[in-house]
């Protein structure tokens, strides 16, 4: 079966133009796409978020520890705005980490599946 080099659509035999882009079908639009190359990708992909996702999700533990500290021995209006700064970023780098973690098992496992 024969792709399109521009979008990817699958290509029916007898046309001349994408019929999703509308790029216009030559002999280098006939080669197929190289699937296994793009499941690759995305496992690849995956596995890098999955590794950014733990290693924020981790930092949050020192930023909320600080934060934590500057409660207990502020002593200024300076230290608590800082505390409140910190604890968002504690709760960015938490969520924010997560859900990293979560794009990447779905990048992962897309890629697995793909045929």
């Amino acid at each position: 079966m024969a792709y399109c080099r521009t979008c990817g659509n699958e290509l029916s035999v007898s046309s001349r133009f994408c019929d999703v882009c509308g790029t216009e079908v030559s002999s280098e639009s006939i080669n197929p796409l190289p699937i296994k190359k793009i499941a690759l990708n995305r496992i690849i992909v995956g596995i890098a978020l999955i590794i950014i996702g733990i290693v924020c999700y981790n930092h949050s533990f020192s930023v909320y520890e600080e934060a934590q500290y500057l409660w207990n021995h502020s002593k200024t209006l300076w230290d608590l705005g800082k505390q409140r700064d910190l604890t968002l970023y504690g709760f960015l780098y938490e969520y924010g980490g997560a859900f990293a973690v979560f794009m990447g098992l779905i990048f992962s496992i897309t890629g697995l599946f793909k045929r």
